[in-house]
């Protein structure tokens, strides 16, 4: 959802901008990270070859997952790899990795909503909010 109206607001420039995208977690159906990055095999690598790369991320929280996959995208020939994100939980970063675009810095607690999932759910929210701990046990 955050891409779709990224997207939006960077038409017109540049006219040739290019929209691609794939699967990448580190967090399966839990509520921490596991600290292994797993990235849809469907998406082609050899694709980012000579491009500028925006990586459009909704949160950045251990820094796990983007690093990873900033180091994916210039083993592949990106010509630059910038990140983008919508939320900032700089309280959980385990990896040194900062954004070149933040919407908000976010609070140490797990989100939903806009996008944001928890276990596949809640993704369809049009707000981003919070989820309690006691929700979490009996879900």
């Amino acid at each position: 959802m955050f891409t779709t109206d990224l997207v939006r607001h960077i038409y017109p420039y540049p006219a040739s901008l290019e929209v691609d995208f794939f699967k990448a977690s580190s967090y399966g159906s839990g509520t921490t990270s596991s600290g292994v990055v797993r990235v849809d095999s469907g998406f082609d690598l050899s694709s980012v070859n000579g491009k500028h790369v925006l990586l459009v991320e909704d949160i950045i929280d251990t820094g796990n997952t983007l690093s990873r996959l900033v180091a994916l995208m210039s083993g592949s020939g990106a010509a630059s790899v910038k990140l983008c994100a919508l939320l900032d939980k700089k309280a959980r970063r385990r990896v040194p990795i900062t954004a070149e675009y933040t919407g908000f810095e976010c609070p140490d607690e797990f989100i939903v909503g806009y996008g944001i999932d928890y276990a596949e759910k809640y993704r369809n929210l049009p707000y981003i909010g919070s989820v309690r701990e006691e929700f979490i046990s009996k879900h």
